[in-house]
């Protein structure tokens, strides 16, 4: 199967695709190592506790090999200076942006500045 839907680098953001019972979780992984790593990563305030948690997570995608990469896609979004919100809406103060499922490319809120 070729995908391309991982959406960035916070390892939370990619619960939805490994989680056991996720109907996402194209794999069907099922493996309780895994699930408790990820719910202990999303309990876990960002910082040094968090990176190890995901650290510990890497290595066991590791040691089953769940995944084997064969390509990579490189793709960009090009822009100009007075295109604005190019990414979407911004996120509620104190909070990130929700990825969605896939992260995707939101186009209703692009302005341009003239």
């Amino acid at each position: 199967m070729a995908f391309r839907n991982h959406p960035g680098t916070d390892p939370d953001r990619e619960n939805n695709w490994w989680y056991t019972g996720s109907p996402v979780n194209f794999g069907r992984m099922a493996d309780p190592e895994i699930d408790r790593l990820l719910d202990e990563g999303r309990e876990t305030a960002p910082g040094e506790a968090r990176d190890a948690i995901f650290q510990d997570l890497t290595r066991r995608f590791a040691e089953e090999v769940y995944n084997v990469w064969l390509s990579t896609a490189v793709w960009a979004i090009a822009t100009q200076p007075d295109v604005h919100n190019i990414l979407g809406y911004g996120p509620e103060a104190g909070s990130d942006a929700f990825p969605g499922v896939a992260t995707g490319h939101d186009v209703a809120g692009i302005w341009v500045s003239r």
